[in-house]
């Protein structure tokens, strides 16, 4: 595994532990509470991110057949995917799952892309993988580390959301400081995120 990609799983994990820790810093009433940022309550938030690794995993699946046997390349991600309605879908299908079964969830995925990413050979960055259409973004293709750059801030970007909605949360010094001078949160939020 190259400096890069050590770096970037480094990044992945630290920020997984503190989502985690915020989760479970809620009470299960406050899961219901809704986060104006996105329009989600905290716990959709949660089976959001619970999903979120399964669109990493199609385009590293991919990315690595090709090295294997490029004549049964599929795309990573459908063409015309609309990224907010696939959140959508993947959260309604979470719908009355405890917040055990969505970690559990999560950790799964996320040992599944963290195995595939350091399967990546030096230079699979520069691949272009799709990104699919949202609401404020038009579908195109990006470098791959493009995508796995904004993958490794995605669990901030809901930290952050459930923190607003959830302020008893945001006062602890650990979660601001978990969330501080990270200029890559600012603008972001919204389902699509």
């Amino acid at each position: 595994m190259d400096q890069t990609t050590a770096a970037l799983v480094d990044e992945l994990e630290a920020n997984r532990s503190m989502f985690e820790a915020l989760v479970r810093a809620c009470r299960p009433y406050s899961l219901e509470r809704e986060a104006q940022a996105s329009g989600w309550a905290v716990g959709e938030i949660v089976a959001h991110v619970a999903a979120s690794d399964l669109l990493t995993i199609r385009q590293l699946t991919t990315l690595l057949a090709v090295q294997s046997e490029p004549a049964r390349l599929q795309p990573p991600v459908e063409p015309g995917l609309n990224l907010d309605d696939w959140n959508l879908e993947q959260v309604r299908a979470r719908a009355g799952q405890t917040l055990e079964a969505l970690l559990a969830e999560m950790e799964a995925h996320r040992i599944e892309a963290l195995y595939l990413l350091r399967l990546l050979p030096e230079g699979a960055g520069a691949h272009e993988v799709p990104y699919p259409a949202d609401r404020s973004r038009a579908g195109g293709r990006v470098p791959l580390r493009l995508w796995l750059k904004a993958w490794s801030k995605h669990d901030m970007v809901h930290g952050r959301d459930i923190m607003r909605a959830l302020p008893e949360l945001g006062r602890s010094p650990d979660f601001q400081s978990w969330l501080a001078d990270e200029p890559l949160l600012e603008g972001t939020g919204g389902p699509g995120a």
